[in-house]
Parts: structure tokens; C-alpha cells; sequence
């Protein structure tokens, strides 16, 4: 099923976020088509001690693929932290009919203290990014924290000075007394906002760069999806905005076949509704600072009755965190 504006985990990279071992795996990656030659920087920061165990970056190279060179760590201050022979490994790329050979992968297993890395590739200019990516490099960092580091805990994007993004899981029981339904609530510490959603909806895995996760009913027939995305400038440097972001959307609904029936907006957020096919999709936007938070509910039109209530509950707990 497609989603509109919904930045979604390549294939490539099937791996799960919480490993037995507590592993932590943050990527940008994303499903939209790939130029080259990033202009801004890939970095993260980390937030305890941990270990990187993995380091990958991607070259589509309009499907060619590139031989593998270097991938190094830096920190802020541009000193080195290491440098490291990448292997080749063959992917199959969204778009792509065979497995292209454009990952670049090493193992560095370097110790690293908390602070801000800058990732580098000895080729930018096969190296993939795209607006989605805020034109910094496609990259792959698996982290595996000390005994004491938690796992949504050792990083996070950088911020600007003065911001926390700490945020605890949640996982408190509601009744709904207007449907009679049991409700939990998730709540995201890397972008920092929480959402009710019914138990019948089966919560999966949370997505590998910890932005957001998406629940089912078990014969399929009802979605809810989460995420979050840090808003960059564009290409030619201009800000994003509510506005920009939500005619984006609206582009990409339309592109799907989807039919919006209902829109409506404030300061800070959207609302797109409408049908999708034989279901009803509910998708809302919130902007805050340089970061986006939204859901998308989908279910069938047939029993709106049953799930209009449903919308209500879930429109008014999607809320930011302190």
C-alpha cells in the first residue's frame, strides 16, 4: 500500500532495531528516486558510549553501482576518528529490476563517546542523497550501547543548543467510553510526540532510524502509521513550510489515484481526508521547529460507523511530548 509523504525504510536494509544484544541501527534512507554528490554533511550525535559495529553508505550510481573506496568517522571539530576499507554489497534497490552493487559497507567495532560525528565517503560524487535525505549521503550506523546505554537513548539528531529530545516510551492503559475499547498509547522519544490507538491494533517493529512505527489489525483490514522526519531546506535553499509540505502531500495524493474530501488546517498542523480505493484514509501533520510529526489511519469505508469514533480518540492524543 502506498503511502503520500511517508518516508519508509529501503528493503535493503532488513534488520531489526532492538537485537537481543540492544543493537541500535540509524539510517536515512528512504523510498524516493536518488541523485548524487550530497551538498550537506551526514552526521548524528550520540548521546552515551557505544560501539560501531557497522558503517554503510550507498551509491546507486543511476543503477551502475560504484567499486568501493573509502568510508571515515569524524568528529565536529573535522579531527579523525578512523578511516576504513569498505566491502561491496548488492541491494535491491526500489526502481531497480536486479540487485545493484552499491552499498559500501565496513566494520569498524571503534568505541565512541558521546558527541557529534560527521560520516564520509572518499566518493561524494556517486555517493546517494535526495531532498528527502536534506542532500546529506545516504548512510547505514549500527551502534551497540554499554550495559548502561538504552537503546532509544545513546543518539538522537543533532539539536539546536538548549533543546532536549529525551522522551520516555509510554504504555498506559485507556477505556474508551464512547466505544468501550481499550486503548495504549505510544509515545516516540526521538521526536518527541505521543498517539492513543485501539488494542486491536497489533503494534509491529519500530522503524530502523526510530522515527516512528506502524500498527495492524490482524486480518490487515486497518492501519494506523506514525513517523517523524526532521525538516530540511531545499535543494535551492529555501525553507520548507506548513504550506509547501502540505501541497506536497496533496501532489502525492494525487499522483496514488487517492481522493481528498476534506482538508482543514491551523498555525502549526494539516488534515487531508478522503478515499483511498474501498478504504478512508486520515492523515495529519504537525510542524514544530525543524521537525514534522504525522499519522496516516486507514480503514474501510464500509464500516465507518464502527471507526469514526476511533478517528476522534486517536486526532485528539496525537500531542507533542515534553
Amino acid at each position: 500500500m502506498r503511502y503520500s509523504f511517508l518516508l519508509l525504510i529501503l528493503l535493503m536494509l532488513q534488520l531489526p532495531v532492538f537485537a537481543v544484544a540492544r543493537t541500535v541501527i540509524v539510517n536515512n534512507f528512504n523510498q524516493y528516486s536518488v541523485a548524487s554528490a550530497p551538498t550537506k554533511p551526514s552526521r548524528i550525535e550520540v548521546k552515551q558510549q557505544c560501539t560501531v559495529t557497522s558503517l554503510k553508505t550507498y551509491h546507486f550510481n543511476q543503477g551502475r553501482g560504484r567499486q568501493p573506496g573509502i568510508i571515515s568517522l569524524k568528529r565536529e571539530n573535522g579531527s579523525s576518528v578512523g578511516m576504513w576499507n569498505a566491502a561491496l554489497e548488492a541491494v535491491q534497490a526500489k526502481g531497480s529490476a536486479i540487485p545493484v552493487n552499491a552499498m559500501w559497507v565496513c566494520r569498524p567495532g571503534i568505541a565512541l563517546n558521546p558527541g557529534i560525528y560527521l560520516i564520509e565517503d572518499s566518493d561524494p560524487s556517486t555517493w546517494s542523497c535526495n531532498k528527502e535525505s536534506g542532500m546529506r549521503g545516504f548512510y547505514s550506523i549500527t551502534l551497540q550501547p554499554g550495559a548502561l546505554a538504552g537503546a532509544n537513548e545513546i543518539w538522537q539528531d543533532p539539536a539546536p543548543a538548549g533543546k532536549s529530545t529525551e522522551v520516555k516510551y509510554g504504555g498506559a492503559q485507556q477505556k474508551s467510553q464512547a466505544a468501550g475499547l481499550i486503548y495504549r498509547r505510544y509515545v516516540n522519544p526521538r521526536f518527541k510526540y505521543g498517539i492513543d490507538y485501539p488494542d486491536f491494533l497489533v503494534a509491529g517493529e519500530e522503524s530502523d532510524n526510530a522515527d516512528g512505527c506502524k500498527f495492524s489489525s490482524k486480518d490487515d483490514e486497518a492501519e494506523l502509521i506514525v513517523y517523524g522526519q526532521s525538516v530540511y531546506g531545499t535543494v535551492d535553499g529555501t525553507a520548507w513550510t506548513l504550506s509547501s509540505l502540505r501541497d506536497e502531500a496533496l501532489a502525492h495524493r494525487k499522483q496514488d489515484g487517492d481522493r481528498v474530501t476534506y482538508q482543514n488546517r491551523g498555525p502549526t498542523w494539516c488534515v487531508l481526508s478522503g478515499l483511498s480505493g474501498d478504504q478512508i484514509f486520515y492523515f495529519k501533520m504537525m510542524i514544530d521547529d525543524e521537525k514534522v510529526k504525522a499519522f496516516e489511519f486507514r480503514y474501510p469505508a464500509r464500516k465507518k460507523n464502527f471507526y469514526d469514533p476511533i478517528v476522534v480518540r486517536i486526532v485528539r492524543s496525537f500531542k507533542n511530548t515534553l
